[in-house]
């Protein structure tokens, strides 16, 4: 299930348009805690949201559960 979440919010280069941030929370494949990262840092595409999600997954800026939802396994913190 993770990796399905993954591939659908990074949408591989197969798909000519990946899935809008509106059709993901609407389908529960993101949660609107996601989405609200995904549209504050401009993540417009599948290579934005990955980087987006893996910096917010790797500050803490996302919590531990929206992180593993995502497919980004633990939340880790740099000090």
């Amino acid at each position: 299930m993770e990796l399905w979440i993954s591939l659908l919010i990074t949408a591989s280069p197969v798909l000519a348009d990946p899935p809008s941030l509106e059709w993901l929370e609407q389908n529960r494949i993101i949660s609107p805690e996601v989405r609200q990262l995904l549209e504050r840092k401009g993540a417009d595409t599948p290579e934005k949201r990955s980087a987006a999600l893996d910096e917010a997954c790797r500050t803490g800026e996302l919590s531990w559960e929206a992180c593993k939802n995502s497919g980004r396994g633990e939340r880790r913190r740099h000090y």
